[in-house]
């Protein structure tokens, strides 16, 4: 209830009832997107904390078509084969008098670069690694060819088995006698005796 006074005249009281969504005073969402080169997503909160029955338009700017006008009762909107676009969004209650919220500051969004840039990085990133292995596998060759890795990786030295050591040691020092030469018991056997001086 409101209470006035006027010089001129009396003022009557009279009661008018509003509810709160009339009364709402509406703002412009803001625009999230996401998009490619084939399409655009975009998308936006409900600006209003009391009325969900919103409707809103947009208007679309790309480079060089004229201005698209495009009215929307969800909050959401695609668009296909989009470029590089300006938009702008306002909002109106469903169902009335032409009531709008003001104009949102313009917001650019430019597709397909994004994902040119991804490619180029995947380009870079799978030169690098085939660049990596080429360089390991002509390393490796190279090595294998002039024996650096026996040089660079030289063996490890084995334990020495004192069993299994001494029987080669003992088969490697034996000698094979040939056929033609005489043994022990062929030989003349000399006796040396040893007379002391005078």
């Amino acid at each position: 209830m409101v209470n006035g006074t006027s010089k001129t005249s009396r003022v009557s009281c009279t009661e008018d009832f509003k509810s709160l969504i009339e009364i709402e005073v509406l703002s412009p969402p803001n625009i999230t997107g996401w998009c490619n080169k084939s399409y655009s997503f975009m998308g936006w909160k409900i600006p209003s904390l009391l009325n969900s029955r919103l409707s809103y338009e947009l208007q679309i700017h790309k480079s060089t078509d004229p201005v698209q006008r495009r009215e929307e009762n969800k909050n959401y909107t695609t668009l296909t084969n989009p470029g590089t676009y300006t938009v702008k969004i306002r909002t109106q209650r469903r169902h009335s008098d032409n009531q709008y919220s003001a104009w949102s500051a313009p917001q650019r969004f430019e597709c397909g670069h994004e994902e040119e840039s991804s490619l180029s990085v995947w380009q870079t990133s799978l030169l690098i690694a085939l660049g990596t292995l080429l360089a390991l596998g002509l390393a490796a060759l190279l090595c294998r060819r002039y024996s650096v890795i026996q040089k660079v990786f030289p063996p490890i030295p084995r334990v020495k088995d004192p069993i299994k050591d001494n029987f080669l040691s003992d088969s490697i020092s034996m000698m094979v006698w040939d056929e033609g030469s005489a043994c022990l018991e062929e030989c003349r056997v000399e006796e040396v005796q040893l007379v002391g001086e005078s």
